[in-house]
């Protein structure tokens, strides 16, 4: 596994156990002794004779490495979890470095911790799920630990299996406090059993073996180009190696078999076993992503896939039922699978950060996609029927800062569908632990159609998580809202930007926008310009001259009721009031074809709407385009509302 030693290059120090007396040193080769701090050691084997560490023990080495670029090699065997703990760059017996490689509890026994200890005080400076050996049985696992100081910084670098695991050297961390770095020079190293149950131990837990020093960094130089791994449940065997030939039958052994970079592909068919990625690899990198994707879309169907540990991998094409896709990690893509079944549960949850949602079709289940952390991107998706089972639906909820919700397609949800007295939500965020918020958050370019409660509601908290509000900076540009009882709900939300949107009651006229005001007084902050709102009550509009919650400005918009009720166009300065927007055909936003997002759709403007070139100019380049794409201005300014028209194009 690692890079091969010149025969006429000794390791620094090395220790294979073959002599049992480990407190005195053997001629020769470099070899090593060892001091016993505590408790008891015993022989035990591996491939070999080897070091076994019953309950407590702890043992370093006598010999000191006198180098600032050296790389510690070990093997360990670990025998159901027991805590342990690799030591390095060990001063004394108050000033040490050390890693968790094992253990029941991440805290309690500091599993995957990287630990700094300073004269009798520990300071966690990092953390990796892929150090702890992997759980089971008697486990073993080969370790590198690469330390190395140049006056200005303590670099540590930990590796479990080298490239096995799918990735060299999977934590990394550099440290320049002033103290660390003039106290450590080089050091010894060692290996401590920590169990500190009542049960007594007959037998080493904890076994240690093949101890090398090695001068520099030791790197895994095994090769290997990137392979396709085939799936088949109905001819597969799992003995086989998983080619086209021969293909594997099991999801999880093509998962085992894959390193970054590889891709899965599975053959039609029903998996009975939900897909998971087990915390004892690397999956995908951010250069060599792990593909997994059914050979014929929608064609192999699982009962839900959960994504917690799979960094960097791309889902595709998959059916899920009743389980639905979970991602909690990073730089993972879900992309053209069908969802749908999910009882009460979200169709598609995600944490963490730049995950990408694309082209999923989801459907009757109770939240369409969940989304947390900070910048996911939840795009071009077709929502429909929800059902509510429990608490209220929502399209898309998110939580977290730097999320883009653009172009989805969120429709179907019937009056039964919610039961008694439910509510449906488009876009919902709100705040119910302390680190709960909302920032920077785009909603652009979705279409959005009825029955639903609210089109986006923002439910923000006063002084929450330690922030002034729980919801800021939300921008909603370039939406199409159809068919619903309000389309804008906001409570304490700071720069709250409502931009181009179009706003559509095609029959009874229902509420528009509600700016709400709160028994605590606290404001909602903003703009609200350049919006068409057809057939529906402006609701709470606070604008900049209005009393309690004063603080968000309304200029640009076109508002307007069908047949009775028209407004004081005095009390709406700076907007065009009681104008037919002229939309193609407010009753039927799908068109002819009934597809969302084509050249039929009903929000486009006719020729002569008051809309075309009656909008302000946003400063924002970023947000100079509409729903379909199209670049703005057209003409001699914006379009007010979604749609930018075109010169020749539908409706004009």
């Amino acid at each position: 596994m690692f890079a091969a030693t010149p025969v006429y290059c000794l390791p620094l120090l090395q220790d294979t156990f073959d002599g049992f007396d480990i407190r005195s040193r053997p001629a020769g080769l470099n070899t090593m002794s060892w001091e016993v701090q505590s408790g008891e050691v015993v022989r035990d084997f591996l491939d070999g004779p080897a070091l076994g560490l019953m309950t407590g023990a702890r043992v370093i080495s006598v010999q000191r490495v006198d180098s600032d670029d050296y790389t510690y090699l070990c093997e360990v065997s670990c025998l159901n979890n027991t805590p342990g703990r690799l030591i390095f760059a060990y001063q004394d017996e108050k000033t040490y470095w050390y890693a968790g490689i094992s253990g029941y509890s991440r805290e309690t026994d500091k599993l995957g911790h990287l630990v700094c200890v300073v004269d009798g005080v520990e300071e966690k400076v990092g953390e990796s799920k892929l150090l702890p050996v992997p759980t089971g049985g008697r486990v073993q696992a080969v370790y590198k630990v690469h330390l190395k100081n140049d006056g200005a910084k303590f670099l540590i670098e930990i590796d479990r299996d080298g490239l096995a695991n799918g990735k060299d050297y999977e934590l990394s961390v550099e440290v320049t406090k002033k103290e660390v770095v003039e106290r450590f020079h080089g050091g010894r190293v060692g290996i401590a059993e920590c169990y500190t149950g009542g049960r007594p131990r007959v037998k080493p837990w904890l076994v240690y073996d093949s101890v090398r020093i090695e001068s520099g960094k030791v790197e895994d130089t095994t090769v290997r180009q990137a392979v396709t791994l085939f799936v088949d449940g109905a001819t597969g065997k799992d003995e086989n190696p998983g080619t086209k030939e021969q293909p594997v039958k099991t999801i999880a052994k093509a998962l085992a078999y894959s390193l970054p970079a590889d891709e899965v592909v599975v053959m039609p068919g029903e998996y009975s076993v939900k897909i998971t990625f087990p915390q004892t690899k690397t999956y995908g990198t951010v250069d060599k992503k792990l593909t997994i994707r059914a050979l014929e879309p929608h064609k192999a169907r699982v009962p839900g896939i959960d994504g917690k540990n799979a960094d960097f991998v791309t889902i595709d094409g998959f059916q899920v039922v009743g389980g639905g896709i979970s991602i909690i990690g990073q730089g993972c893509e879900v992309r053209n699978c069908y969802i749908h079944d999910v009882s009460g549960k979200a169709g598609i949850s995600v944490q963490g950060e730049n995950n990408l949602v694309i082209s999923n079709h989801i459907q009757r289940v109770n939240t369409g996609v969940q989304v947390n952390g900070r910048n996911n991107r939840v795009e071009g998706n077709d929502i429909e029927q929800l059902v509510l089972v429990t608490g209220s639906c929502d399209y898309i909820q998110f939580i977290g800062e730097g999320h883009v919700l653009k172009g989805n397609y969120l429709h179907g949800t019937r009056n039964e569908d919610l039961g008694t007295g439910g509510s449906l939500n488009g876009f919902h965020t709100m705040a119910i632990r302390q680190d709960d918020y909302a920032k920077d958050i785009l909603i652009d370019g979705n279409l959005l159609t009825g029955p639903f409660t609210c089109g986006v509601d923002c439910e923000g908290k006063a002084n929450w998580g330690g922030r002034p509000t729980s919801a800021e900076s939300i921008t909603l540009r370039n939406n199409v809202f159809a068919g619903g009882a309000k389309f804008v709900s906001a409570q304490r939300v700071r720069n709250l930007a409502v931009l181009n949107n179009t706003f559509i009651n095609p029959g009874v006229a229902l509420g528009g926008i509600g700016l709400e005001p709160t028994r605590d007084a606290t404001r909602t902050t903003g703009t609200v310009k350049n919006n068409i709102l057809y057939n529906c009550f402006p609701l709470r509009f606070l604008t900049k001259d209005a009393g309690v919650g004063a603080g968000t400005e309304m200029t640009g918009n076109l508002i307007f009721t069908a047949g009775e009720g028209a407004f004081l166009e005095e009390g709406w300065p700076g907007n065009v009031v009681n104008k037919d927007p002229m939309l193609v055909d407010a009753s039927n936003i799908l068109g002819a074809d009934g597809k969302p997002f084509t050249a039929d759709d009903g929000y486009f403007l006719k020729p002569g709407s008051p809309c075309v070139d009656a909008a302000g100019i946003m400063l924002d380049v970023s947000s100079a385009h509409d729903i379909m794409g199209t670049v703005r201005p057209q003409g001699r300014g914006w379009d007010i509302g979604a749609y930018e028209a075109v010169v020749g194009g539908r409706g004009q």
